[in-house]
C-alpha cells in the first residue's frame, strides 16, 4: 500500500512538473514563422572529411556550417551560401551575401542596382586554414572532376571601387589595341562642338576574371570577359572578351593550366552566344554571328586541340540543315562524353519583324481554334512561349565534319541518352495520339531510333503508353502495357519483342490505383552489367528478369516485401554509375505501409542486411566520392529534420545539425498513428495530432482532412 501511495504521488509530481513547464511555454504566433529556419544545400567533400550545409530563416541572414568528420569541429559563416568543394579536398569556396536588413533598405529607397553591395566570395584553405576574400564577385566556378582551380568572375567597378583598388587589379596583357576610326578629327579646328563630330566608343560590358590556384598561390587576370567556361577536368579556361573601340569584337582564349599559357583562338567583330567545351578541354564549340543588327544568325564554330584549327561547322548555307535554316541560339550545345559529337540546335533563320502602323487601341486580339487541332485551345496558349522559342537539335561530327539534324518539324522531340555516347537517339511522335488524349487521359507516343551519321529514323514500338527504359548500352527496350498489365523487353537490333511477367501471378500496376484511367507501373530500378538482366518494381519488391530468358525471374527481396508490406526501392549513391552491381552490393530504401517507419537495407551476396528502420522521415543518403561516408536528414513530427553523418552500414551515426533551438521555448504537439474502421468496414489508417497542452478531460473541436486517397485526423 505504502508503495502505490509513493508512486501515486511520483506520478502527481510528473504531471504537475509537466504542467508547469507547458505554462512557460509560448504559443506560435505569425511572426515566429519568419525566423523558423530550414536546413539545405548540404554536400560532402570527395574524401569524406568535410560537411558542408546552410541553416536559413524565412527572412533574414542565415548561416554557412563547416563541419570537420575527423576532429568533430564545427565552424559557421554568417550569410554564407552556394559552397563548394575542391576535387582536390583542398580546399572550400562560397559567397559572402550582403546584410538583408541593407538590402531591404536600399531597395526602400529605390537604390539602383549598381549602387546595390555586391557578393564576396571567400576561399577557405583546408589544409592550413587560411581564408581569402574578394569583393564585388559577380560569379565563381570550380572544376567538378579534378584540379584545384578556380575562376572567378567580378562585377564591374564603380568609380570609388577603381580609385580604392586601383594598384589591386592585374593589367589585360592581351587587351586589342584602339582601331583609329578613319573621320577622327587630325588637328584641332575652330569649328564648334555642335559641328565637331568624333567616332563613338564602344563600352564593353565585360569586367575582369581571375583564374587563381589557392594551393600554389598561382593567379591569371583577364579583362573585359564577358563569359567563361571551366571544363569538368580543370586542365584549361575558356573566355570569351568584349573589346573593341567604335564597334564590339569578340575574342575567345584558352588557358593552359598546366603550362600557364595563353592561346587566341578566335577575335572577329561581332557578338557571342553560346560557348561549350568538352570534358578535357581539348575542343571547343560556340555560336557567333557578326550581324550588327538586332536580329542575328548565329553560326556554329569548332575548334579542336588536335587539328589545331577552327572550323566554321554550319553558316546561312548548309545542305545538312534544312533551307532557310541556321543555328539557334535558343538550342543546348554540349559535347558527348567522348568527345566526338557536338549536338546544338536550329531553327528557321530570324527575319525582321514588319514595321507595326497601327495604334494598340486599333489591335483586336483573338483565338482561333479549330477542331482539327490536335491540342485545345487551353494547351495551346500555355505552350505558346515554348513554341516561339523551338529550336530542334542537330549533331555534328567532329572527326568526319559531318552535320546530321536529329529533330525535325515531324520529329521535334529528340532525346539522347547516356552523354551522348550511342549511336543512335531516341525520337519520340505523340501526334498519333495527342488529339485523343483529351477526352481519354492516355499520353502515348510512337518511339523511334535515329542513327546519329545518317539521320536515318526507325520505329521501334508503336503507342507506348507507360513507363519504358532503354539499357545502358542501348540493346534493349523495356516498357509496361497498361492494356494487358505486362512488362515487354524488345531487342532493337534484332527487332525481337518478348514477355517478361505474364507467366508471373504478381500485379506491377499501381494495386490501389482510384483515377478513371488505367494504373500505371511502379517502374524500372536498373539494369545488370553488360545489360543480362533488367530489375523491375512491384508495389513491394525487387524483381530480377533475365534478358535472354534463359532464367526464370527471381525475387530479389525474397518476397520479404509484401509478407511485411515494406516497400524496397533501389538507390543510386553515384551519379557516374549507370548499372546495378550486386557483387557491390546494393542499397535499398524502405517504407513500411503499416507502421509508416522509414529505412535502409543493403543487400549484398543474395542477403538482405537491414541497418535503419525508424518511425522517421529519412532522406536519400549522400556519397562522398572517395569515402566510404554518408550524410541524410532524418526527423520527426516533433523533431526537425536534421543532418547526420555515418558510415556506409549507418553505424556510428552523428547528428551535426541544430536547426531550430529554440522550438524547445514553444508549445509543439504530439502525432500517433491511428488504426480506424470506416461505415463501410474498411480498415484505414489516418494520424492523429494533438497540442502540447491538451487537457484530456475536456473536449475539443477536431478537424478532419481528406485528400484523394491520403487522410490526416
Amino acid at each position: 500500500m505504502a508503495i502505490k501511495v509513493k508512486f501515486s504521488f511520483i506520478f502527481a509530481f510528473v504531471l504537475i512538473l509537466n504542467f508547469s513547464n507547458a505554462q512557460q511555454k509560448k504559443a506560435l504566433s505569425f511572426d515566429d514563422y519568419d525566423h523558423w529556419k530550414s536546413l539545405a544545400k548540404q554536400k560532402i567533400s570527395n574524401n569524406g572529411q568535410w560537411i558542408s550545409y546552410e541553416i536559413n530563416p524565412q527572412k533574414g541572414d542565415g548561416y554557412l556550417y563547416i563541419y570537420n568528420t575527423n576532429s568533430h569541429q564545427l565552424d559557421s559563416i554568417a550569410r554564407g551560401k552556394q559552397a563548394i568543394f575542391s576535387p582536390e579536398n583542398d580546399f572550400i569556396a562560397f559567397t559572402i551575401t550582403p546584410q538583408a536588413d541593407t538590402i531591404k533598405a536600399l531597395k526602400l529607397k529605390k537604390a539602383k542596382s549598381s549602387k546595390m553591395p555586391k557578393d564576396s566570395l571567400c576561399i577557405w584553405n583546408l589544409r592550413n586554414g587560411q581564408k581569402k576574400t574578394y569583393a564585388r564577385v559577380r560569379s565563381f566556378t570550380v572544376p567538378s572532376k579534378q584540379g584545384n582551380w578556380l575562376a572567378v568572375h567580378f562585377h564591374k567597378d564603380t568609380e570609388k571601387n577603381k580609385r580604392e583598388h586601383n594598384d589591386s587589379t592585374a593589367q589585360d596583357s592581351t587587351q586589342i589595341s584602339k582601331i583609329p576610326h578613319k573621320n577622327s578629327p587630325s588637328q584641332k579646328t575652330k569649328a564648334t562642338k555642335d559641328i565637331k563630330k568624333t567616332a563613338k566608343k564602344f563600352k564593353s560590358e565585360g569586367t575582369q576574371l581571375v583564374y587563381l590556384n589557392p594551393t600554389t598561390g598561382d593567379s591569371i587576370a583577364f579583362e573585359k570577359v564577358t563569359r567563361y567556361f571551366v571544363p569538368k577536368y580543370g586542365d584549361a579556361l575558356f573566355i570569351v572578351q568584349s573589346v573593341g573601340d567604335s564597334i564590339e569584337e569578340t575574342q575567345i582564349k584558352r588557358l593552359n593550366t598546366h603550362l600557364l599559357h595563353t592561346d587566341s583562338l578566335f577575335h572577329q567583330s561581332g557578338k557571342l552566344q553560346s560557348l561549350t567545351a568538352s570534358d578535357k578541354a581539348e575542343q571547343l564549340g560556340f555560336l557567333f554571328s557578326p550581324d550588327t543588327g538586332k536580329i542575328k544568325t548565329y553560326r556554329l564554330y569548332h575548334w579542336s586541340q588536335k587539328k589545331k584549327e577552327l572550323t566554321t561547322v554550319t553558316d546561312t548555307l548548309h545542305h545538312h540543315i534544312p533551307d532557310g535554316w541556321s543555328a539557334s541560339s535558343k538550342g543546348r550545345l554540349w559535347f558527348s562524353e567522348k568527345g566526338d559529337k557536338l549536338f546544338f540546335g536550329t531553327g528557321k533563320r530570324p527575319k525582321e519583324a514588319a514595321k507595326d502602323t497601327l495604334l494598340k487601341e486599333e489591335k483586336v486580339y483573338v483565338d482561333i481554334w479549330n477542331w482539327k487541332d490536335t491540342r485545345i485551345q487551353p494547351m495551346q496558349k500555355k505552350n505558346l512561349s515554348k513554341e516561339k522559342d523551338r529550336s530542334y537539335m542537330a549533331v555534328y561530327h567532329c572527326k568526319d565534319d559531318i552535320v546530321t539534324q536529329l529533330e525535325t518539324e515531324q520529329l521535334p522531340s529528340v532525346s539522347i541518352p547516356f552523354k551522348g555516347n550511342w549511336d543512335f537517339a531516341i525520337g519520340y511522335d505523340k501526334a498519333p495520339y495527342e488529339k485523343a488524349s483529351s477526352w481519354n487521359a492516355v499520353f502515348a507516343q510512337d518511339i523511334y531510333t535515329i542513327d546519329l551519321e545518317t539521320g536515318t529514323k526507325k520505329i521501334i514500338q508503336q503507342k507506348v503508353s507507360s513507363k519504358y527504359s532503354f539499357s545502358p548500352d542501348g540493346k534493349y527496350l523495356c516498357w509496361y502495357n497498361p492494356g494487358d498489365s505486362i512488362w515487354y523487353l524488345k531487342n532493337i537490333d534484332q527487332n525481337k519483342q518478348i514477355t517478361l511477367s505474364k507467366k508471373l501471378n504478381i500485379a506491377f500496376y499501381d494495386e490501389i490505383n482510384d483515377m478513371p484511367h488505367s494504373p500505371k507501373a511502379y517502374g524500372v530500378a536498373g539494369w545488370s552489367p553488360q545489360s543480362k538482366y533488367v530489375y523491375i518494381y512491384d508495389r513491394f519488391d525487387i524483381w530480377k528478369f533475365d534478358t535472354q530468358m534463359k532464367k526464370e525471374p527471381l525475387n530479389l527481396t525474397q518476397g520479404l516485401g509484401r509478407k511485411s508490406n515494406t516497400q524496397y526501392r533501389y538507390k543510386n549513391l553515384d551519379d557516374d554509375i549507370i548499372y546495378i552491381d550486386e557483387s557491390e552490393g546494393i542499397l535499398l530504401s524502405t517504407f513500411n505501409e503499416s507502421s509508416k517507419n522509414m529505412g535502409y537495407t543493403w543487400f549484398k551476396n543474395g542477403k538482405l542486411n537491414t541497418c535503419l528502420d525508424e518511425s522517421s522521415y529519412i532522406s536519400t543518403p549522400i556519397k562522398a566520392k572517395e569515402a566510404n561516408h554518408l550524410i541524410w536528414k532524418k526527423g520527426t513530427f516533433t523533431n526537425y529534420p536534421e543532418l547526420y553523418h555515418s558510415t556506409m552500414d549507418f553505424t556510428d551515426e552523428t547528428m551535426i545539425s541544430n536547426t531550430n533551438p529554440q522550438q524547445k521555448e514553444y508549445l509543439w504537439g504530439h502525432i500517433q498513428l491511428v488504426d480506424y474502421t470506416a461505415l463501410d468496414g474498411s480498415k484505414h489508417q489516418g494520424l492523429l495530432v494533438t497540442p502540447e497542452n491538451l487537457d484530456p478531460s475536456k473536449k475539443y473541436p477536431m478537424l478532419v482532412y481528406y485528400y484523394e486517397r491520403s487522410q490526416v485526423g
